[in-house]
């Protein structure tokens, strides 16, 4: 909610960069709750949502108030409930929580250039792209995200050789 509220408020003062970064940081959230769920559901319980009213500030406040709690769950957050997932062998648990350390560590870097250059980003100069598996966000040029694809493929494809007798 509060990062709805804040790619609106970054919309209307004309931070249009910064706009489209809330919004797409909102779709990587989304798709990490989403994988948050299924491993609750899988250990038989019911996730919810505590939604609260957000207070939405100027962009450059949103900016660090965002610096800020990204910067929490990567480096504190996550890395305990990481800690805790492996100590009870919970692998879905663990990828998880993996996945979306990532994407905080990611939204909170481009947090950071925003709120260091929030005058540049007035104009929407580079899309956002966002991982529908890990929620991962990606602000490159396509030839970039092409190879990042790429490498990403090798990874996740298991090469097998097979030599002739």
């Amino acid at each position: 909610m509060r990062i709805i509220c804040n790619s609106q408020n970054s919309q209307l003062f004309g931070y249009k960069q910064a706009a489209q970064l809330f919004r797409t940081a909102v779709r990587s959230e989304e798709i990490y709750r989403d994988n948050h769920a299924k491993v609750i559901q899988g250990m038989g319980a019911n996730p919810y949502n505590n939604v609260t009213t957000p207070e939405v500030k100027s962009t450059k406040e949103n900016l660090e108030s965002a610096i800020k709690g990204e910067s929490y769950e990567c480096d504190t957050m996550y890395p305990d409930f990481i800690k805790q997932a492996k100590a009870e062998s919970n692998k879905n648990a663990v990828q998880t929580f993996v996945y979306a350390q990532k994407a905080e560590s990611e939204h909170a870097q481009l947090y950071t250039q925003a709120k260091n250059n929030l005058a540049a980003w007035r104009q929407v100069k580079n899309p956002f792209y966002v991982c529908k598996v890990s929620g991962q966000t990606f602000s490159i040029k396509m030839k970039r995200l092409l190879t990042v694809l790429r490498n990403c493929l090798k990874k996740l494809v298991e090469k097998t050789t097979y030599e002739s007798s």
